[in-house]
C-alpha cells in the first residue's frame, strides 16, 4: 500500500553506518553468499537508468537507516527482521536498472509493480526473500510503497527518494536517519511498507481499513484523517501483531523474524 509523507543489526553494522565519512565502502552489484536459508530481508540501491548515483549504498547511508529502523522495532517488540548479511555486514545489493526514470513514472501507481518485474527480469530477486529497496527516483502517488498479500502478491517494498507529491512535503526533505540516530519517516514508511508485504493488515482486524488500522495515529500501520505518528507496534495488540488468531494473519509468527518463533508462517499467497 502506498505512503505518503507525513539478534538484530544493532550488533551487525561495525562499519559504514554513520552516514558521511567520505571513504567510500566496496559496491556489490549481486547478492553476497547467504549464512541462512531462512527467510530473510535483502536490501537494494536502485536507480534507473539516468538516475543520479549518490552512492547511499557505498557512504554507509542505506546500512545506517536500516540499523535506525531495526533497532525500532527491536526496542518495542524484542524481535526483530531477519536481515541479510555478510561476515557480519549488511548485505546491500546496487542494481542500475533498464528504463529511464521518466518510463518508471509513466507508470503511475503501478511504479513499483514495474519496478519489481524489472528487478527480476534483472535477476536481482530471490524466492526466499522480500526487498527493501531505496529508488533514487520519483513516483507521484507516494513516498512508499508495497503489496498487501493475498490481493496483491510481491517481494519489494519500495521508499521513492525523490517524490514530490502535490501538497504535501517531499519526500526526499526527510532526513535518512544515522544507525545512532532515532528513526524518522524514511526508516518507519519503509518498515511500514515491510509490515505490508508480509501481510499486514488483514481484512479480519476489528479495525481494518484499507490494509491499514484507523483506530490509533500512533500505530504503525495506522492511516486516517490524523497526521500519522508512529510509536508502537498494533496498539491493543487486536489487529496484525501478537493477537493469536489462526485465521487472522499475526505477523509475530511472521518467518521473516528473528528469533524465528515456533509456529513461523510465510505471507498468505506464498
Amino acid at each position: 500500500m502506498p505512503l505518503k509523507s507525513a539478534l538484530p543489526l544493532l550488533g551487525l553494522c561495525l562499519i559504514g553506518c554513520g552516514g558521511g565519512g567520505d571513504a567510500l565502502l566496496r559496491r556489490f552489484e549481486a547478492d553476497r553468499p547467504d549464512v541462512t536459508d531462512l527467510p530473510q530481508v535483502h536490501v537494494i540501491y536502485a536507480l534507473a537508468s539516468d538516475s543520479v548515483d549518490r552512492q547511499l549504498d557505498q557512504r554507509g547511508v542505506l546500512a545506517g537507516s536500516v540499523a535506525s529502523w531495526d533497532r525500532w522495532l527491536f526496542e518495542r517488540t524484542g524481535v526483530a527482521l531477519r536481515l541479510d548479511t555478510y561476515e557480519g555486514e549488511l548485505d546491500v545489493t546496487f542494481v542500475r536498472m533498464r528504463p529511464s526514470e521518466e518510463r518508471f513514472a509513466s507508470r503511475g501507481n503501478r511504479i513499483r509493480d514495474a519496478i519489481e518485474v524489472e528487478l527480476r527480469e534483472l535477476g536481482a530477486l530471490a524466492a526466499n526473500k522480500i526487498y527493501s529497496v531505496y529508488y533514487e527516483g520519483a513516483a507521484s502517488h507516494a513516498c512508499a510503497d508495497a503489496p498487501v498479500p493475498p490481493d496483491l502478491l510481491g517481494q519489494v517494498t519500495i521508499f521513492y527518494l525523490n517524490s514530490a507529491i502535490p501538497n504535501v512535503r517531499p519526500c526526499g526533505d526527510n532526513p535518512i536517519a544515522a544507525a545512532d540516530e532515532e528513526a524518522g519517516y524514511v526508516e518507519l514508511a519503509m518498515l511500514h511498507e515491510l509490515f505490508h508485504v508480509q501481510g499486514a493488515v488483514p481484512r479480519c482486524a476489528p479495525h481494518f481499513g484499507g490494509g491499514h488500522v484507523g483506530d490509533d495515529a500512533t500505530d504503525l500501520m495506522y492511516a486516517g484523517a490524523d497526521p500519522w505518528r508512529p510509536a508502537t507496534v498494533d496498539v491493543g495488540n487486536d489487529d496484525y501483531w501478537g493477537h493469536g488468531r489462526a485465521n487472522c494473519v499475526d505477523l509475530l509468527r511472521s518467518a521473516f523474524l528473528t528469533p524465528t518463533p515456533e509456529d513461523a508462517v510465510l505471507p498468505p499467497g506464498w
